[in-house]
């Protein structure tokens, strides 16, 4: 009854009731203001100077807030007014109390601040803010041109370092570049929103499974609606809700929080109240009643007038709410009925845009034990548009993983040509592993940790489909390297001499012809038979597809398929399939590692003898540095033959250490005498045997074991001994 009165009649029943209580409230304030405080404050310079600063801070912010829409409460209002009169009063017609004045100016006391407050107030309650006076402006003149409304304009549409890469756009204001090209198709959904007004909420469904784009679609979304100063864009994590009634409680607060810098009194504390008490059980309910007594009077207004007040908040606001949802496809089968339930009745509300992503094909499965009847369509009640998100070339998803290992390795020494190259090669087989962003953002993170370090030690091409097996099937990864001697053969009759693990093939004919029907090669290696009968030891689908798909990449990454095929560069000298280098394909977590520009600068600066000490340090360290340094100092390829010089000294007190009359026989040299006869000129071979130290016959063995493997060395050597 009191909230239909008008203002001024509201306002005589206020001061009415102050004057029939003036003196306790008098009473009140000497005991709890004047009397402790008030009585202290004498006119001085600081204390003019602390009420200025004051003013001119409460005016600069209630302005800002003014500019940008804010309304202020209708009741606060009220006792606003009260106040100031009240005053008026005791300031010039009561001796009750005695005002300090300025101490600049004996006209004005200090509690004139007062007034000022409360005239700002009124000022900014009454008179539109500058944007309002604007848009009525505009409407006048739309109406003396006698031109209804204005046609809307063509919407805008606009389109290291070790790290790491997130599958979600950065919300800390980095607008990051668009990948999929869903620019144009956002800018058209939020230019519909725009234009429409409604009386109850729209819904709007972005359907897409999980990791195809839906929350990168969703930023680009909200990107464009927040460039327009007539939205309120609310974000609500609704799968950070602990339970199903909290999801309620903490939507409405979340709304409580964002509208609150444009209207003063909300009543959404109250609404949510009111609807987690019609949940409650009884004894509940009765505990709640006793708590709403202590509220004021608008927290006990039926469900239905607090809906209404909502509603008429939210006109007044007179901007387009709009809601942002994201991962219900997260929310389990309690939880998904009460979101709905939020979008379709509790907050359907006017001038309200809820935009939400979600896997249909999960909504309705687990929505079948709370909808049982037509299921299918019932998401059909809940959203008025369904957006599919469109299809986007695939080829978009190897860009991307090029862009992100150039941003990665930028200054681990590797060109950026030899991504380009290598994952163009590869694409074919790597669209068949990379189905989404999220797939790409995955693989270009273990590709950023796991390759640190080692770009310069292997064959990028292989490294990535090792990768690719270790994130989609880590069982199967482990089972390359600790069933080595099981599904590898090591071969020494290569061209190049050098020890290599080979595939073993199947050779029981009948098996063969079995799976020849879905698998459809000439040669099959052993590992698919291991994998079909240990599909679930290995986690790997017990589907002849998906093994073949597994095995085609082993087989590419060892060779055991035609490069052709899948057009792989034959370059591979780093290759997994070297015994020599199969160790670092699986290594990269071993703690102190020697970075390779590190081992370069050192090699390059230090003298031979700090040098040597360095390599001594490292060796005594930790006894897998030994194989390690061999491979860090034949990666380092020069045509200067004072450093083939270095190199090749540096190899032999390697393969001498600790040794008195011999080399590491127990060590593979295969790679190592590859390098040497690859990249060491003879010249300086002889130079360094010419000025070996005592005692010669270490470096003897060794070169006679090379001489074996070298058939043109070997020419050379009888040569020699010929003219001796």
């Amino acid at each position: 009854m009191i909230k239909k009165l008008p203002f001024f009649s509201k306002l005589f029943i206020l001061i009415g009731l102050y004057i029939l209580l003036h003196i306790p409230i008098e009473t009140f304030f000497n005991i709890y203001w004047v009397n402790p405080i008030a009585q202290y404050i004498k006119k001085e310079p600081y204390y003019d100077i602390v009420i200025i600063v004051f003013i001119l801070i409460f005016t600069l912010y209630r302005f800002l807030q003014w500019v940008k829409g804010y309304i202020a409460s209708i009741r606060l209002l009220y006792i606003q007014v009260l106040v100031g009169i009240v005053y008026l009063y005791y300031r010039n017609h009561s001796n009750i109390w005695q005002f300090s004045t300025f101490y600049s100016n004996s006209e004005r006391f200090y509690t004139d601040v007062i007034l000022w407050l409360i005239g700002f107030n009124i000022f900014t309650f009454i008179v539109p803010c500058p944007e309002k006076i604007a848009k009525f402006l505009n409407n006048l003149h739309q109406k003396l041109n006698k031109n209804p409304k204005n046609k809307r304009t063509q919407y805008s549409l606009i389109a290291t370092e070790k790290r790491l890469f997130h599958d979600e756009a950065n919300k800390n204001n980095e607008i990051r570049p668009e990948v999929l090209g869903y620019s144009e198709y956002a800018a058209k959904i939020v230019q519909y929103v725009q234009n429409n007004n409604f009386d109850t909420a729209f819904a709007i469904g972005i359907n897409a499974p999980w990791g195809y784009g839906k929350t990168s679609f969703l930023n680009l979304l909200e990107q464009e609606f927040r460039k327009s100063d007539r939205t309120i864009v609310v974000e609500f994590p609704v799968w950070r809700s602990q339970q199903p009634n909290l999801m309620l409680q903490d939507f409405f607060e979340t709304l409580q929080d964002k509208l609150q810098p444009y209207y003063h009194s909300l009543p959404f504390g109250a609404y949510s109240r009111k609807l987690l008490m019609l949940k409650d059980n009884a004894f509940a309910q009765l505990i709640q009643v006793g708590l709403e007594t202590f509220n004021n009077f608008a927290n006990s207004l039926p469900l239905s007038n607090l809906f209404d007040q909502i509603n008429e908040v939210l006109e007044k606001i007179d901007r387009k709410l709009i809601i942002l949802i994201d991962d219900t496809d997260r929310l389990n089968k309690s939880e998904l009925p009460e979101i709905l339930k939020l979008i379709r009745n509790t907050a359907n509300f006017c001038n309200t845009f809820f935009v939400v992503t979600y896997d249909r094909n999960y909504l309705i499965s687990n929505l079948r034990n709370e909808y049982p009847h037509k299921t299918e369509k019932f998401l059909d009640k809940i959203f008025q548009l369904e957006i599919n998100l469109p299809y986007f070339n695939k080829n978009v998803l190897t860009e991307k993983l090029k862009s992100n290992l150039k941003a990665a390795f930028i200054d681990e020494g590797n060109s950026h040509k030899n991504i380009d190259e290598t994952i163009d090669a590869m694409s074919d087989i790597l669209l068949k592993w990379l189905q989404n962003l999220r797939d790409v953002t995955r693989l270009s993170n273990g590709l950023s940790i796991n390759l640190c370090g080692l770009i310069n030690d292997v064959y990028l091409h292989d490294f990535i489909l090792l990768e690719i097996l270790r994130i989609h099937y880590p069982a199967v990864y482990e089972l390359l390297h600790r069933e080595i001697n099981v599904l590898f053969e090591k071969h020494t009759n290569t061209p190049e001499k050098r020890h290599k693990y080979e595939l073993i093939p199947i050779t029981d004919t009948g098996y063969k012809n079995k799976i020849a029907t879905s698998y459809k090669r000439n040669y099959i290696p052993s590992i698919y038979r291991y994998l079909a009968e240990n599909t679930a030891i290995l986690g790997v689908p017990n589907t002849e597809e998906e093994i073949g798909k597994i095995v085609d990449v082993i087989g590419i990454l060892f060779q055991f398929y035609s490069y052709k095929t899948y057009n792989i560069p034959i370059n591979r000298d780093y290759s997994i399939v070297y015994c020599n280098r199969f160790y670092l394909y699986f290594s990269y977590n071993l703690m102190g590692k020697i970075a390779y520009t590190e081992f370069l600068e050192k090699f390059r600066t230090y003298s031979p003898q700090e040098f040597e000490q360095q390599l001594k340090n490292w060796i005594d360290g930790s006894p897998h540095r030994f194989e390690e340094i061999i491979v860090l100092l034949t990666n380092i390829k020069s045509d200067d033959e004072k450093e083939q010089e270095k190199i090749l000294k540096y190899l032999l007190y390697i393969v001498t250490y600790n040794k008195k009359d011999d080399f590491d026989r127990d060590y593979d040299f295969s790679e190592l005498f590859y390098y040497i006869s690859q990249h060491i000129k003879n010249d300086v071979l002889f130079t360094v045997l010419d000025n070996a130290p005592y005692p010669y016959i270490r470096y003897a063995h060794f070169i006679s074991e090379y001489i074996v493997f070298n058939e043109f060395m070997m020419k050379i050597v009888k040569e020699k001994l010929y003219h001796l």
